[in-house]
């Protein structure tokens, strides 16, 4: 499975390197099951933005793993800083770029209900929301339902702790860091299908977009 010709031909050459990843995940989609390709692709390896610098991958995945008390083992990067592009729907085989975003789930029940436990106490009712933070807060619920906390979506300033933290993280590491926080693989693995099933039917059907 190849990428066409037209699509290679408008790649910056800068990006070669993402290219040839790029070829390699479509020829892997085209071949594997769904969850051979969330091992590989979202879980195994180290990320491409510390292809260079290992160390600074395990520093930043000690920082996460000390401050929110979860076995690194727990601790993926995803998105286009492990893959080198994206595969998320709006932003499809987009390459990675110095202004990119540091993606990382967290995958651990407890830190899923540490979180979640607060919401016992809010009353989405009482609570006076813009229209914009209105759709945020419906946005977050469509998440949760799915098995995972985005801090960013946190209504009013229920985020507010972790994202000091993270910003101290943007200091170090010179990147924004975004975490999602997953109850079990199971959520992991069923969000992350619906978009690798998409991937492996749109590439069968000749679609590279």
């Amino acid at each position: 499975m190849q990428i066409p010709e037209s699509i290679l031909n408008s790649i910056d050459p800068l990006h070669s390197e993402i290219t040839i990843r790029k070829q390699d995940f479509m020829n892997f989609v085209g071949l594997n099951k769904a969850d051979a390709i969330i091992d590989k692709y979202l879980l195994f390896g180290t990320p491409f933005i510390f292809r260079n610098d290992e160390n600074k991958y395990y520093e930043l995945q000690r920082d996460i793993e000390e401050y929110f008390e979860v076995e690194r083992a727990n601790v993926h990067i995803v998105g286009s800083s492990k893959l080198g592009f994206s595969i998320s729907p709006q932003k499809m085989y987009r390459d990675w770029t110095e202004d990119s975003d540091i993606d990382v789930a967290l995958i651990d029940y407890r830190l899923f209900v540490k979180y979640w436990k607060p919401f016992y106490y809010y009353d989405p009712k009482v609570s006076s929301r813009t229209e914009k933070e209105d759709a945020k807060y419906k946005q977050f619920l469509d998440y949760f339902k799915r098995g995972w906390l985005r801090p960013d979506l946190f209504p009013q300033k229920m985020g507010d702790e972790v994202f000091n933290y993270l910003n101290t993280l943007y200091g170090k590491y010179g990147y924004k860091v975004r975490v999602g926080i997953y109850a079990d693989h199971f959520f992991f693995y069923t969000y992350n299908k619906e978009n690798i099933n998409r991937i492996k039917e749109e590439l069968t059907n000749g679609i590279y977009r």
